[in-house]
């Protein structure tokens, strides 16, 4: 194994793509109760009328409920994508430092 001189460039880039990946993560992890709240009210607003709001919650209760474990999958998705971006970056900075 060779001593090579670090590239601080790549360092320091390596280090803003970890640091944004992590506040890309957050934002999601924050921002995704606020984005199902916000589509689950349009959908009880688009789904149910006023005059029929028993048998509207009772037609659509599946349909919001799967809408809901939908929505919360795919912000964890997100926030997973994310964690290997940041691993892979992390990673990279491993080895620029090794």
């Amino acid at each position: 194994m060779e001593n090579k001189p670090l590239n601080k460039d790549n360092i320091i880039r390596e280090v803003v793509k970890i640091f944004v990946g992590g506040v890309l993560a957050l934002i999601v992890k924050v921002s995704s109760p606020i984005i199902i709240t916000f589509v689950m009210t349009i959908a009880n607003k688009i789904l149910f009328n006023k005059h029929d709001a028993v048998s509207g919650a009772t037609r659509y209760s599946n349909l919001i409920e799967k809408l809901t474990i939908s929505l919360s999958f795919v912000s964890g998705i997100i926030i997973i994508l994310i964690l290997i971006y940041i691993l892979v970056h992390l990673y990279r900075l491993y080895r620029e430092v090794k």
